[in-house]
């Protein structure tokens, strides 16, 4: 279990376990006397399975040198994707410096640092395949059909050993645009939930002007009933005191009136 996460995280892994068994066989065919006997007869199998007639052995070796050459130039091609991956890297790296979300900054950090390892190892990769594993054997002299089969096969492993690495450089970038899809959810979850913020405090500091608007119309309705109802208190109580003056004024009359 430990193994398939370490070749799932680090693919490299992977191709340098396959290139130990590539190396044992590349031994075994250049001197038999390295070999183990279940190793020599895998090997006997295969030298079995390849035809006997000499120009059919030769096509065979061209068709390795071939496929050298097209692994080496896809592997030059990824040189240009690398070096994209490298750019994307240094504008998300400018993100870090524009955010201030603490969670967000760990998150994004630890995937760029995941993201230069791949970068870093892809690079790596390349010129290994182009210069440290980039190993020919020509064809014999002799032109016997032993040698012609052994040149074979030491081609068909050595291309064997370039696509494993190069496969490696594949899933590095594959992987380094996974990440980049998740720092691209991860920063729309982020600027989503910064606008839900902003927008649920704009809407508690709406309603509490609304609410503080609604106050100060209350008062002011209530401000003015009271007014109202003391101007009605004050005519009353005029019309009370005319009415009684009015009375005071009669009760005189009647009592003049008598006395004459």
């Amino acid at each position: 279990m430990i193994k398939k996460i370490k070749y799932f995280v680090f693919p490299i892994c992977e191709a340098k376990n396959a290139k130990q068994i590539i190396e044992a066989k590349k031994r075994c065919l250049e001197n038999d006397q390295s070999c183990n006997r279940e190793l020599l007869t895998k090997l006997e199998k295969e030298m079995k399975d390849l035809p006997e007639d000499i120009d059919k052995l030769e096509e065979l070796i061209d068709r390795e040198m071939e496929r050298k050459r097209i692994i080496e130039n896809k592997c030059q091609s990824f040189l240009g994707i690398i070096s994209l991956i490298g750019i994307i890297l240094a504008l998300l790296f400018n993100l870090i410096k524009s955010n201030n979300n603490t969670l967000y900054t760990v998150v994004l950090s630890f995937l760029i640092f995941f993201g230069f390892v791949y970068v870093i190892l892809s690079i790596n990769t390349v010129f290994y395949i182009l210069s440290e594993i980039n190993i020919v054997y020509e064809k014999p002299l002799s032109r016997s059909d032993k040698e012609l089969k052994r040149v074979v096969l030491l081609n068909r492993y050595q291309n064997l050993l370039r696509t494993n690495y190069l496969n490696t450089i594949y899933s590095n970038i594959k992987r380094f645009f996974f990440m980049l899809l998740i720092i691209f959810l991860f920063n729309n979850l982020s600027v989503i939930k910064n606008n839900l913020t902003a927008y649920n405090s704009g809407h508690t500091a709406t309603l509490r002007s609304a609410q503080i608007q609604s106050n100060g119309w209350t008062s002011h309705v209530r401000n003015t009933l009271s007014v109202i109802a003391l101007l009605k208190s004050r005519r009353a109580l005029r019309t009370l005191d005319t009415r009684k003056t009015l009375s005071e004024m009669a009760n005189t009359t009647e009592v003049k009136n008598g006395i004459c």
